[in-house]
């Protein structure tokens, strides 16, 4: 039997509609162009990474500004870096990361780094689903507790709520519960806005915020139980793709998420009122491809 892998971002296609994790996972449909959101938090995580990693080689605050500044005064008047990043977003970067430093650094300073952008991969369903996820950033504080940060950046920053909502972070610190031997404390969503006020500087707690999250066992494991269910119903959808897509990834519309969650509306409407073919012919003629390299 294949063991296939998994991540939590296939996870989740598959909870906002299983139509859309065929479109994206199963037939692997990639857009012609990154979209503005991804495109600044690609560049985002790669700021923090060499950052955290300078700071974890020279414990010098200043030397890490020096050369995050010389890194994206390099990519600026470039066209792109890896086809993504235009000289709009290296200006907005480099304002998000002067900020972050002056709210987080004596915060960071009482941390161990232990692990930066370290990759993750173990059994979720022995012998049948592996998961995989890429941990941003691990410290350890001054009392010995171990934290799990997970970089975000978007247009507002999130509530108390949509972080605990959000299972990701569950699954990521079960992941390291049980490669690292030792438990976890708590994870950290690590958020930063990413849009300026045009009348005023917003003042640096408007623009980021750490939320800690601490959860008891029996609620990790009641969520990485329910994240085993939604990956047996993966499982059971690429085995049978051949059989009507109504049937094994029906559409699950939503007006407001299929507006901005979703790059395959406008093909999903017109497979719906006409044959599941038209869908596919239409994502060809937006300059869609189907990209098997990836996983």
């Amino acid at each position: 039997m294949t063991v296939r892998t998994i991540s939590w971002s296939e996870i989740d296609a598959w909870r906002q509609c299983p139509f859309k994790w065929r479109l994206e996972y199963a037939e692997r449909w990639v857009g012609p162009e990154v979209s503005p959101a991804l495109s600044r938090g690609t560049l985002w995580h790669v700021v923090l990474e060499r950052h955290y990693r300078i700071l974890q080689s020279t414990h010098s605050i200043s030397t890490a500004i020096d050369t995050i500044d010389a890194y994206l005064d390099a990519i600026r008047g470039e066209e792109s870096v890896d086809g993504r990043f235009d000289d709009d977003v290296i200006d907005l970067i480099s304002w998000m990361y002067h900020g972050y430093v002056q709210m987080w650094q004596r915060d960071d300073a009482e941390h161990e780094i232990i692990e930066i952008e370290m990759r993750r991969e173990l059994p979720l369903i022995e012998g049948l689903v592996n998961i995989k996820c890429k941990i941003d950033y691990l410290v350890k504080d001054l009392f010995g507790y171990y934290w799990l940060y997970d970089h975000k950046s978007g247009q507002n920053l999130p509530t108390k709520k949509e972080t605990d909502l959000d299972d990701q972070f569950a699954l990521y610190q079960w992941i390291l519960n049980q490669c690292l031997g030792t438990n976890v404390f708590g994870i950290v969503h690590n958020a930063a806005r990413t849009t300026r006020l045009k009348t005023r500087e917003a003042p640096l707690p408007e623009r980021f915020v750490r939320i800690k999250m601490v959860r008891t066992d029996v609620e990790l494991e009641t969520m990485v139980a329910e994240i085993r269910s939604t990956a047996l119903d993966i499982v059971a959808a690429y085995n049978n793709l051949d059989s009507p897509e109504t049937l094994v990834t029906p559409r699950h519309p939503d007006p407001d998420r299929c507006k901005w969650r979703c790059g395959f509306t406008s093909p999903c409407l017109l497979g719906r009122g006409t044959e599941p073919s038209r869908t596919r012919t239409m994502l060809k003629d937006l300059d869609f491809r189907q990209d098997f390299t990836r996983h």
